[in-house]
């Protein structure tokens, strides 16, 4: 899934508990083969295996079943803003992985885009009405778009550090952090005290822009503009891609979702992104799920500031960002 995935147990395990080497190994094992379902960069993986011509009919495992499921749902939550279907546009603007980057001609984003009725929808578009799939029974999908290539980067790390988390929790560490990337889940307490994580600063190497602080098991994920980029002619460009546009989504450069599990809080970094935080309080209430955006701050030369959705006093500290204004 083109990132690392780690984990940190935290205190002593009970009686009865797994040695943590054993239990260590079992989620090297597990992430791999977690590996071997979703990557899009891994040849034979179960994900590069769904490809055909609309009407055919897929075979699928039942985690990939849940990923899609999940995926469907918040496509049309979103309103096509979440869409796995643009593995092509990330080729066109060459940010797929070991790529080289380019800005794309119009036709080239058309061509990419090209079957996805997200792109250049009008009003009164719903992502429901048109999905490039339906789901069957258990563990069979009917593709509904012609040469769908899915691109779960936005959903399956989030799947795979829920797994890694109940692990934990099943081998009696109930005292733990699991990350991947922008995504992270916490089980149980830091001994006495509260679990405390950074979020990372945009445009800082190495450094945070605030912190969250995590009372009870909960899920954090970011995603911004820094992951996968270049700048050309003093303008970034970035893999967070608005479908309607088929272009890098603006003016946020970061946001930061925490939810009760790591799949909730991933999926909905990329549509939380894209739609901004005036049009995604209904999405956050339905999720039950907080954000906070940053942007550059426009009554300054430099820096940023941020917003946020309702529900983060006494649990977020952005001392250096300062409010939007």
């Amino acid at each position: 899934m083109d990132t690392d995935f780690s984990a940190a147990l935290y205190g002593k395990p009970g009686s009865s508990a797994a040695p943590a080497d054993s239990a260590f190994s079992l989620l090297e094992r597990e992430s791999a083969r977690l590996e071997r379902v979703f990557s899009d960069y891994m040849p034979g993986s179960s994900l590069s295996l769904l490809l055909g011509r609309a009407g055919d009919t897929l075979e699928g495992g039942p985690e990939l079943m849940e990923v899609f499921r999940a995926a469907a749902e918040m496509a049309a939550a979103s309103g096509g803003a979440f869409d796995i279907t643009l593995h092509g546009l990330k080729g066109a603007w060459g940010l797929s992985s070991g790529d080289t980057n380019r800005i794309p001609a119009p036709e080239a984003i058309a061509e990419a885009m090209r079957g996805n009725p997200s792109f250049r929808s009008g009003p009164g578009y719903s992502a429901a009405d048109n999905p490039p799939f339906r789901i069957i029974g258990e563990g069979r999908l009917v593709l509904l778009r012609d040469s769908a290539v899915f691109d779960l980067g936005g959903i399956a790390k989030g799947y795979t550090v829920d797994r890694l988390h109940r692990i934990l929790d099943s081998l009696g560490h109930p005292n733990h952090i699991v990350t991947a990337g922008g995504d992270l889940r916490v089980g149980g307490s830091k001994g006495e005290k509260p679990w405390v994580v950074g979020i990372r600063h945009p445009r800082v190497p190495d450094a945070i822009a605030g912190t969250v602080t995590l009372s009870g098991p909960m899920a954090v994920s970011t995603s911004g503009d820094y992951e996968r980029y270049f700048i050309r002619d003093g303008i970034r460009y970035h893999h967070i891609f608005d479908p309607a546009k088929g272009e890098p989504a603006r003016p946020y450069v970061s946001v930061t979702v925490l939810a009760s599990e790591s799949m909730a809080a991933d999926r909905l970094t990329k549509p939380l992104f894209i739609l901004g935080p005036e049009k995604s309080g209904e999405l956050l209430r339905r999720f039950g799920a907080r954000a906070v955006w940053m942007r550059e701050n426009p009554t300054a030369g430099d820096g940023l500031c941020h917003q946020t959705s309702p529900g983060w006093e006494g649990i977020l500290d952005m001392p250096d960002v300062p409010p939007c204004p």
